[in-house]
């Protein structure tokens, strides 16, 4: 059964609940001995990673057959002007032709948070070894490379997640990978890229990366 918005909403509360928890739990917390005591600024960042572990975590959790919420349907050629983005999007040279385009309604959605996605299915194999889905998503960017590399750096809470930095095209991006699925997320021109499916392996997905330029 698919997971709804409003299930998916409990979700993210819930992890940014637990992030916080623990990070509040760490700030009172006495300092052990030979060690300073935690300051307001470290509890300010502390807090700001766990609400980018929280995106991180939470981003992928999707309906893969229809990614954006509040979304109207669009072909590649139509999708700026249907969803009025304040971006021209970039069409993934994948070498088929996208299964579904979707641009948020921009009626309903504010233009400094309007995406657009692309939906590409291939076949399965080792690349992709159970689900060939493929998501690609364009929005204007929240993040920079900076905010990738410290990720990478220092990825926190995420025991079950590997990142690290990778480079194509002189792009910084940050891959990262969970049970052999992986994701790549990059900024470039103000524009956030988010690659990612159910099933692909990192090493496919970082291939598919460089092809969007």
């Amino acid at each position: 059964m698919r997971s709804g918005p409003l299930m998916l909403g409990h979700a993210k509360l819930l992890l940014v609940a637990t992030l916080a928890a623990a990070v509040l739990t760490g700030a009172s917390a006495p300092a052990a001995p030979g060690t300073r005591p935690v300051t307001s600024g470290d509890l300010e960042a502390r807090l700001a990673a766990a609400a980018t572990e929280t995106k991180l975590a939470c981003a992928p959790q999707l309906n893969w057959d229809s990614p954006l919420d509040q979304a109207k349907i669009a072909t590649s050629s139509t999708a700026r002007i249907l969803g009025r983005l304040p971006f021209a999007p970039v069409v993934p040279r994948f070498g088929v032709r996208p299964q579904l385009v979707q641009v948020s309604d921009p009626d309903r959605v504010a233009a400094a948070d309007r995406s657009v996605a692309f939906l590409y299915r291939f076949a399965t194999g080792p690349a992709f070894p159970s689900n060939g889905r493929i998501v690609v998503k364009e929005s204007t960017a929240t993040m920079t490379p900076d905010t990738l590399r410290a990720i990478a750096a220092d990825p926190g809470a995420s025991a079950a997640v590997t990142f690290r930095m990778i480079s194509f095209g002189g792009t910084a991006a940050l891959l990262s990978s969970a049970n052999g699925v992986g994701r790549v997320q990059f900024v470039r021109g103000g524009v956030e890229y988010d690659v990612t499916g159910p099933a692909v392996a990192p090493a496919e997905v970082q291939r598919l990366a460089t092809l969007i330029r």
